[in-house]
């Protein structure tokens, strides 16, 4: 995205003196026009998700029960519909819960820990250290 006609027909493999001309030959061509267009939707609709509504999805995920997720649920990852017998069973699968937890976990920086958290292990590291010198004085 962002490319020049030119630009995009050289990345795109082409080659030739009148790159800019023929870029924009091939960019009204039937069928390409209408590639470009379902890519720009599909860039959209995926930048058109924020960073909160992705981490209320992790949420959503690890705090729904998974017997409250339908077919038409956000959460439902994969439907499989079965009939046996005029009995229609449906399967719906959601998302891994340890997965979303983890992912949260990477994104808030939780395996990281506060600076606090850093700090207080640092000098109870300290501090053990120089119990064990004192203690190897005796």
């Amino acid at each position: 995205m962002g490319k020049s006609n030119a630009e995009a027909y050289r990345l795109a493999g082409f080659k030739g003196v009148h790159s800019d001309k023929r870029a924009a030959e091939v960019r009204v061509t039937q069928g390409v026009k209408e590639r470009i267009t379902h890519i720009r939707a599909q860039a959209s609709s995926v930048s058109a998700m924020t960073k909160e509504q992705a981490l209320q999805f992790l949420t959503d995920v690890i705090m729904t029960p998974v017997g409250t997720v339908n077919e038409r649920s956000v959460l439902a990852q994969e439907v499989t519909k079965t009939t046996v017998g005029g009995v229609t069973t449906v399967k719906v699968r959601m998302p891994g819960k340890i997965e979303a937890i983890k992912i949260l976990g990477s994104w808030c920086g939780w395996e990281r820990g506060t600076e606090a958290e850093r700090a207080a292990a640092n000098a109870l590291g300290g501090v053990a250290e120089m119990v064990a010198r004192i203690r190897a004085r005796k």
